[in-house]
């Protein structure tokens, strides 16, 4: 029974683990994404080398930083999938999302091994129009620029994927914690 008990334990606690890395473990090497990986270490060394200056006690909580950029857009789209269905099973708390014009920004907010992991997607959707007798696959931008902003309406048939980026910080951190990085980045950091 113990051992059942344990196994049910260890299984509840790496459940957002897995959800999480599973995303970045399935595309880490697929070669129309691009990550990066910041480790502990290297956190500590520049909170090391700033010590004194502005937001190196944040940096210094810092675990890791995951980044995951593609441009492919069936990959891209594929991602988006698994990502929220990361989300879903990990229980992740959804803090901000807005939506304007194609893009899509959310931030995630779980916890994981008694650390906080916020996570921000950018989705970027490219759509489908009819050009003659084919259907093309066009941002609304590239649709402006090709046809002119004041001349052909944009009507797209469909939206789909056609970018992501994640970034997943992982430390005793909240979202306060990530805003004054920002905000201090912003000012010279």
């Amino acid at each position: 029974m113990k051992r059942i008990a344990f196994l049910i334990i260890s299984i509840c606690l790496s459940c957002s683990a897995l959800a999480q890395d599973a995303v970045f473990e399935k595309y880490g090497k697929n070669p129309h994404v691009e990550t990066t990986f910041i480790s502990k270490t290297m956190f500590k060394m520049v909170a090391k080398a700033a010590k004194g200056e502005k937001g190196s006690r944040i940096i210094d909580r810092i675990e890791q930083l995951r980044t995951m950029e593609c441009l492919h857009g069936a990959t891209a789209a594929a991602i988006a999938r698994d990502v929220e269905d990361a989300m879903k099973r990990c229980k992740a708390e959804l803090l901000m999302e807005n939506r304007d014009e194609g893009e899509q920004n959310s931030i995630y907010q779980f916890k994981e091994n008694g650390k906080n992991n916020i996570l921000i997607v950018t989705l970027e959707s490219s759509s489908t129009v009819s050009v003659g007798n084919r259907e093309v696959t066009v941002s609304k931008e590239q649709w402006e620029s090709v046809m002119g902003k004041n001349h052909a309406e944009f009507k797209p048939n469909s939206n789909t994927v056609s970018e992501i980026n994640v970034v997943c910080i992982t430390g005793d951190i909240n979202l306060e914690d990530i805003g004054e990085i920002m905000r201090e980045t912003k000012h010279g950091f």
